[in-house]
C-alpha cells in the first residue's frame, strides 16, 4: 500500500495497476506498409527559399527544416522573416513561393 499525505497523518491507499489491453489484428486485416517520407525531389520547397503563408494568419520567411508525422507527411519549418525570428512548423500545403524582399542596405542611388 501507499500512504497519502493528509492534513493531520497519513491515509493508506491501495496502489491501482492500470493493465493495458492488448489489441490484437484478425489475421485477415495484415498491417500496413510503413510510410515513407518524401526524398528531396519530391517536397514542394526546398531548405532557404522564401515563402508565404497564404491560409488564416499571413507571414513570411524561410524554409529551414522538414519534419514528418503520421498526419502530416510533407510539413516545413519556416523562420519568420525577421532577425533572429521565430520558428513555426506547418504543412507544405499552407505555403507558397514568394519572392524574397530587396536588400536596400549598400544599394547604389
Amino acid at each position: 500500500m501507499r500512504l497519502r499525505m493528509r492534513r493531520g497523518g497519513f491515509i493508506a491507499r491501495p496502489k491501482l495497476r492500470q493493465r493495458h489491453k492488448q489489441t490484437m489484428r484478425p489475421a485477415s486485416c495484415p498491417a500496413s506498409p510503413p510510410r515513407r517520407a518524401p526524398t528531396v525531389a519530391d517536397r514542394k520547397f526546398q531548405k532557404d527559399d522564401y515563402v508565404r503563408k497564404t491560409k488564416g494568419s499571413w507571414w513570411e520567411g524561410y524554409v529551414r527544416g522538414f519534419y514528418d508525422t503520421e498526419d502530416n507527411p510533407d510539413g516545413i519549418c519556416v523562420q519568420l522573416d525577421k532577425p533572429n525570428g521565430p520558428v513555426q512548423i506547418y504543412p507544405a500545403a499552407a505555403f507558397e513561393l514568394a519572392e524574397p524582399p530587396k536588400d536596400n542596405m549598400g544599394a547604389d542611388e
